[in-house]
């Protein structure tokens, strides 16, 4: 059953979508003009903080507009930076014309280069430590998966942290899928931490094929795929990005932030299925950090297209 709509600000505010980290909700105010955020009051206020430092730094996100409780949950409301995210129009096109068109995707790649170009800017970079771990969910993920060797993974992370010691260090978004990107902005921002740069924007491209499972009705749940050749445009684009921020190799570390990327993808899927009654999500998922560890272990690339591949017969 959907929440009631919620009446701030002397305004009714729909329902839009439950959120996924602090059990929160989205919705959207009568005209299509703000959206509201809730959450416990902790989560709301850092990731209120974390926007607005955002903002200030030259990021292409939304304003925040307010910030209060009710019925003992913290929100905040912001300006629509877009009623259809990029992600939505990704989805419609490639169901329409099985491809999604240029015109998007060129709009993809300029707010992501945006998003990028401010990450790398010498002010918006952080001395400090760290918290990947946190952020990747790492903790979660070995509690809820002891048929995966832990130890394995362990060393794994241990070994990307040290050889992602040269990126530096940014305010990372944690989730940038289209679906979170408009033309005017980027949104969402709870799973958000600081990480090397990179985890973003190397991950972005190939994100929904981490949703190429086969569901309950014997469909892909996969909403659309960029083409080989986006990608690699996308890929040039960005490490010209990084290239004119003094950061060369830029794309050397993608597998590193793909297998990252799995392994936060696993978090809080056991959770998920035993909710559902489900686990077809989670099996492919764990399937899919499987063999990015398998590849990783033996130093050959990492395939997302393959990722398909890996559904349970």
């Amino acid at each position: 059953m959907e929440p009631k709509p919620l009446e701030i600000y002397w305004k009714e505010w729909t329902y839009i979508k439950d959120r996924l980290l602090d059990r929160g909700q989205v919705y959207r105010r009568f005209d299509s003009s703000q959206y509201l955020r809730t959450g416990t009051i902790e989560e709301i206020n850092a990731e209120v903080g974390f926007v607005r430092n955002l903002r200030q730094r030259g990021f292409p996100v939304p304003e925040v507009l307010g910030q209060g409780e009710i019925n003992g949950l913290g929100y905040y409301t912001e300006r629509s930076v877009g009623k259809v995210s990029l992600g939505e129009h990704f989805q419609s096109e490639y169901v329409s014309q099985g491809k999604v068109s240029d015109t998007t995707f060129t709009a993809y790649c300029e707010m992501t280069c945006k998003f990028l170009a401010a990450q790398l800017d010498p002010a918006n970079r952080i001395n400090g430590e760290s918290d990947l771990r946190k952020g990747i969910h790492l903790a979660n993920v070995l509690e809820e998966n002891p048929d995966i060797d832990a130890d394995q993974i362990e060393r794994y992370v241990t070994k990307i942290e040290d050889k992602l010691q040269i990126p530096p260090l940014t305010l990372t978004h944690g989730d940038l899928s289209p679906f979170n990107m408009f033309e005017e902005g980027i949104i969402d921002f709870e799973h958000k931490f600081i990480a090397p740069v990179g985890y973003d924007v190397l991950t972005s491209a190939t994100d929904q094929r981490f949703w190429n499972y086969t569901g309950v009705d014997g469909k892909t749940q996969l909403e659309y795929d960029l083409s080989a050749g986006q990608i690699a445009y996308y890929l040039d684009r960005i490490d010209a990005v990084a290239k004119q921020h003094g950061v060369e190799g830029f794309l050397k570390f993608t597998d590193e932030f793909v297998l990252l990327k799995a392994i936060w993808s696993l978090a809080h899927e056991k959770e998920f299925a035993s909710q559902s009654g489900n686990i077809l999500k989670w099996d492919f998922r764990k399937a899919v950090l499987i063999y990015c560890m398998e590849q990783y272990l033996h130093n050959e690339p990492i395939d997302t297209n393959k990722f398909k591949e890996l559904n349970r017969q």
